[in-house]
Order: structure tokens, then C-alpha cells, then sequence
């Protein structure tokens, strides 16, 4: 298995994606309760999650930050309303939802777990980016503040989950899913602080410092 980078991709990060793409698959297809099921959705989606902060850069300027934003919308944001909008019509059709309910799962005003079900994931990633894109631009990229607000999130969203509290805005529990924003939050930092030690054990053959590391001169 090559995990060099081949042309402008890593391709372990592919391998990463296609493990845990088929690991959610197989997810969904297990019962309730199986041993497997629960293991599988630990770490499925914060690879995913993970990922998305090791291909992450920290906005150099203004107009950097911009042009990171507006590719945020329009790669995830605009696909996810566009779709949650055909969704929502064949649910008002078929009379699964009324345009009531389709307006509150849009916005995760109705208190479930996760967005218009599978779509969860696309509006959920895209806060996280983008207050991750926001506060690495704050603090100039420095992995060591990304590193403390990563960890205070997945301790924040462990305590949340021991305790089973949520999270209630506007009169609505866990509005906009915000257990599974500071989740994923927590991941997203990890994978932005740890992305140059992975490239570094990746890509250890080709150190000119290897026999350093391994033999001391």
C-alpha cells in the first residue's frame, strides 16, 4: 500500500476516507445494539471530522479568510440546501412531513439529534469549519491554542454526555445539534495540531534525519 502523496492528493488521507466511509456503511446496515454498530459510529465520523482539521490551513490575512469562507458555502452549505430543499419537497409529497417540520429540521429547531437524519453531517461540519476557520485565523494559526480549545471541547462534549445534559436555546433542546458541533469542534483541532507529526512518521523513509532519530548520528 503506497502511502506517499501521488499528484495533489495523500493518499493515506484517501485510504482514511474510503476506511471510514466503509465502516458507516456497514454501520447502518447492523442492528441496534450490536457490539460492532457501536464501535463502528465511536470513530467513524470523527475520522471524517479529523481530517477535515489536518487539510486545514490557518487564513494569513483578511482576504484569505474570505476565500475560505465563501468556498466553505459554497462546497457544503449551498449542496446541503439545495438538497434538504428536494428532500423536503418528496417528504411533504409522500406525506412523511409537513413544510412545518421540514423548516424546523432544516434549522434543528425540533430538538432531534441530527439534521433531516443522514444530512446531519453537512451542516454540522460546516459550523464546525467555519468557527474553526474563524478562531485559527485569531490566534495566526498557532497549533497550541487550537490544541487547548480542541481539548476543552471533546472534555466540554463528554460532560455534556455523562451528564445527559442539552444544550437549550430559544426555547429548543440541543438547538442546532450543539452536542455534535463541539464533537466534532474537538476533532477537527486534533487533526489541524497533530497533521505535521502524521506527515513526519509518513513520511519518515525520506527524512534526512532518520539515521539521527534511529542510530544517534
Amino acid at each position: 500500500m503506497d502511502l506517499q502523496k501521488t499528484s495533489n492528493r495523500l493518499s493515506y488521507i484517501d485510504w482514511a476516507k474510503a476506511i471510514a466511509i466503509a465502516l458507516i456503511c456497514i454501520g447502518h446496515f447492523l442492528p441496534r445494539g450490536n457490539t460492532y454498530k457501536v464501535i463502528f459510529y465511536a470513530f467513524h465520523v470523527p475520522i471524517f471530522a479529523f481530517i477535515s482539521g489536518f487539510l486545514s490551513q490557518a487564513p494569513s490575512n483578511v482576504r484569505e479568510l474570505g476565500k475560505k469562507l465563501l468556498r466553505l458555502c459554497t462546497r457544503i452549505f449551498v449542496p446541503y440546501v439545495i438538497w434538504h430543499f428536494i428532500s423536503g419537497i418528496i417528504s411533504v409529497r409522500q406525506g412523511f412531513r409537513d413544510w412545518n417540520q421540514v423548516f424546523k429540521s432544516f434549522f434543528f429547531l425540533d430538538g432531534m439529534t441530527v439534521w433531516n437524519d443522514a444530512l446531519w453531517y453537512a451542516p454540522s461540519i460546516f459550523i464546525v469549519c467555519v468557527v474553526f476557520t474563524l478562531f485559527a485565523y485569531l490566534v495566526k494559526g498557532n497549533k497550541f491554542a487550537v490544541l487547548g480549545l480542541g481539548c476543552a471541547s471533546l472534555v466540554s462534549f463528554i460532560c455534556l454526555m455523562h451528564f445527559k445534559v442539552n444544550i437549550t436555546a430559544f426555547g429548543y433542546s440541543n438547538f442546532l445539534g450543539a452536542r455534535n458541533l463541539i464533537m466534532l469542534l474537538g476533532f477537527v483541532c486534533l487533526g489541524y495540531f497533530f497533521k505535521d507529526i502524521i506527515k513526519f512518521i509518513v513520511n519518515f523513509k525520506e527524512n534526512p534525519y532518520k539515521n539521527y532519530f534511529l542510530y544517534g548520528s
